[in-house]
């Protein structure tokens, strides 16, 4: 199963959390196997999100929809960086 590594900056982590939390299902029905979320221990508002897809097209989609675009920003997203595994 492909993977897909992405790196957001967040305006405050203790706020985006929750919301990130209760985002599931979306993520679910887009597809997402499985996820993890790590943060960086010298600043808490850089965020690696680490996800498993069935296929990279469909992670793609995912990723690249206005439905995760739109949850970024009510969630305080302020920076995306997206990593894509190749092939």
């Amino acid at each position: 199963m492909p993977q897909f590594v992405g790196r957001i900056r967040v305006q405050d982590y203790a706020q985006w959390k929750p919301r990130w939390e209760s985002s599931q299902e979306m993520r679910r029905t887009g597809g997402v196997r499985s996820e993890q979320v790590l943060r960086n221990p010298e600043d808490p508002n850089d965020v690696v999100l680490l996800f498993e897809f069935d296929d990279l097209a469909q992670a793609r989609r995912f990723v690249e929809s206005q439905e995760v675009r739109d949850a970024q920003q009510r969630g305080g997203v302020v920076e995306v960086t997206r990593y894509f595994p190749e092939g």
